[in-house]
């Protein structure tokens, strides 16, 4: 990280501060309180020790140890409260920049995620911002402290005896220059141990979802021990930032061991010639130890601080990342749009679309028009394009530009949120949350009545199989819905998409798990729905397409054919030798 990328970081962790500068600052005023509570102790015990070699009475002996008591006493409390401040304090910060950090990932669009994996954007959110936690915490509140004690010691040291002070501290600067060059190196590691961090938790998160595939392919082992290296890889950054803070702490107990002993046999000349008194030298040397442990523990406060830096470079890392597509976060309450515009039909005109860092578009010069209110079909082989196509229309990415029209304005021009209120969408796979089966299918309203849910539900021929759960609607689905079947969780996604009969409906291979039956039970209600949307179905199962009223057949990203069933059949071209192969698997497996 260069130092304008420090400066960048640090100025950001001091914005995310700004709101709670109050309670921070109420920390400071603690910390500063607590300190000076503490070094009027060794003052006291000055006052005691020179009391008793000039003669003193038990009361007065009684009174310094009273005060030094109560001392102890009210500087615990104070200490107390200052922690409060500044541990509350970094609890929400965190939880501000988490918020933020969630938001934004919700802003987010497909490309993101295209390109960044799962378990690295969960380190990102949990072990960095447990480091920041520690950065606002313990180590902004050490920092203080540090610098307090050091700032206020070494001045009641100058006081007491300035040769002293020089002498117990004379080889400080040295200690200061080997911790800043160590801390270099602990900086260095603690960002390459965050993102072998991150690699761990990615590889977990991908065995974990593919669980099952490991164990049937019995590839255990083979998993375990490519684990095994990122773990040892992990472990070995972390083993090197631990002895980098070894040699910090041995280098700081060398360096303060040795002004120790200067201070004991100078201190001890300086008492005997009668330049100091005894209690003025027993008060150097307590204040000398005061300094001993922010000493040590800058070693600590430095590692917190440069992994906190490292942690706020990665989240920030997410978050100046722009989304592509504006977020239907930018508007919470989405107003549907008018029929004047949903009720329209959609023109595609010269649509190209091209993933980042694909080698070629995966759609070129698709020019077609998709009636409202009419059954339409998307076909073609394997990486035709049909996905791709489909996910342009709910705008998961952007064609950008005039290349859509609805209503005869670009798609591009409506507010994605009221755009995406108006489209009911089952992807290829579908995904259900571990809610309950109506939570799933009423995702976009969750108020909705359950005569709605059902209705919805019935659409997609799910109805009797919900009347089997003990619990009916209310069965939970588990995670990513593996409590059910492959079909059934198909037919719940698409009775999500049905939900409330949208103005388009938006299907991608939506019969791929579903049997004979249960495709012309579904297929009856799409041509009943015909009427009041658009719908678009693409998919493989080419028995449905005598009922469609128009079919778009892509090749390579090209639209070659287009027209009913019956005009293309008569064409003899792709569709023709499609239904071809279709029919042959069908007779393959009968």
């Amino acid at each position: 990280m260069t130092k304008r990328e420090v400066r960048r970081t640090l100025e950001e962790l001091f914005v995310r501060a700004l709101p709670y500068r109050r309670r921070i600052l109420a920390g400071a005023v603690l910390i500063l309180l607590t300190n000076g509570l503490v070094l009027t102790i060794p003052w006291l015990m000055r006052g005691a020790i020179d009391a008793l070699r000039r003669g003193t009475t038990s009361g007065e002996m009684a009174a310094y140890s009273a005060g030094m008591a109560a001392l102890a006493v009210l500087q615990a409390l104070v200490r107390t409260a200052s922690r409060m401040a500044l541990l509350g304090s970094s609890r929400k910060i965190v939880a501000d920049i988490r918020s933020r950090f969630f938001h934004h990932l919700l802003r987010l669009d497909a490309t993101f995620y295209d390109t960044h994996h799962t378990g690295d954007i969960m380190s990102r959110g949990i072990n960095d911002l447990r480091l920041l936690r520690s950065f606002y915490g313990p180590g902004l509140m050490n920092l203080f402290n540090t610098a307090v004690i050091y700032v206020s010691t070494i001045s009641l040291m100058l006081y007491v005896d300035p040769f002293l002070t020089v002498v117990s501290l004379a080889f400080l600067p040295v200690l200061l220059l080997l911790v800043n060059r160590l801390s270099r190196k602990v900086y260095r590691h603690s960002l390459e141990a965050q993102q072998k961090l991150s690699k761990i938790s990615e590889r977990v998160q991908e065995d974990l979802n593919g669980i099952q595939q490991i164990m049937i392919f019995a590839q255990q082992a083979r998993q375990a021990a490519s684990f095994a290296r990122l773990a040892d890889d992990f472990r070995g950054e972390n083993l090197a930032i631990a002895k980098l803070r070894g040699w910090m702490l041995s280098v700081i107990g060398g360096v303060t061991g040795v002004g120790g002993l200067l201070l004991l046999y100078w201190g001890g000349i300086r008492v005997i010639d009668g330049e100091i008194t005894l209690g003025e030298f027993v008060a150097f040397h307590a204040y000398l130890a005061i300094l001993t442990w922010p000493t040590i523990a800058l070693a600590w406060v430095i590692n917190i601080m440069q992994r906190g830096i490292g942690a706020m470079e990665r989240i920030e890392e997410v978050l100046e990342i722009e989304p592509a597509i504006p977020t239907p976060l930018d508007d919470e309450t989405p107003s549907s749009l008018p029929s004047s515009i949903t009720r329209k039909s959609i023109v595609l005109e010269d649509l190209n679309f091209s993933y980042p860092g694909a080698d070629r578009p995966a759609l070129q010069k698709i020019h077609a028009t998709i009636p409202w209110g009419k059954i339409t079909a998307v076909v073609g082989a394997v990486g035709s394009g049909k996905s791709t196509l489909l996910s342009l229309l709910v705008r998961t990415y952007e064609a950008g530009g005039d290349a859509i029209l609805v209503g005869e304005r670009p798609l591009t021009s409506l507010p994605i949120a009221c755009w995406r209120s108006s489209v009911g969408y089952a992807p290829q796979e579908p995904l259900l949350f571990s809610r309950s089966i109506a939570e799933n299918v009423a995702m976009r309203r969750p108020e909705a009545e359950r005569s709605a849910v059902l209705a919805a539900c019935r659409r997609a021929d799910l109805v009797s199989e919900i009347n089997r759960f003990d619990k009916g609607l209310e069965t939970l689905v588990g995670e990513r819905g593996l409590m059910l079947s492959g079909g059934q969780r198909q037919r719940v996604a698409l009775a999500r998409a049905l939900f409330e009969t949208p103005p388009w409906i938006i299907l991608d291979d939506p019969l791929s798990s579903v049997d004979a039956v249960t495709e012309s039970a579904i297929l009856r209600a799409l041509a009943e729905l015909s009427g009041d949307s658009g719908i678009i179905i693409a998919g493989h199962r080419l028995s449905i397409m005598p009922m469609v009223d128009n079919i778009l057949v892509l090749d390579r990203g090209f639209l070659v054919e287009e027209g009913t069933h019956e005009q293309l059949i008569a064409e003899n071209g792709v569709y023709a030798e499609l239904v071809r192969k279709s029919r042959m698997r069908e007779r393959l497996d009968a």
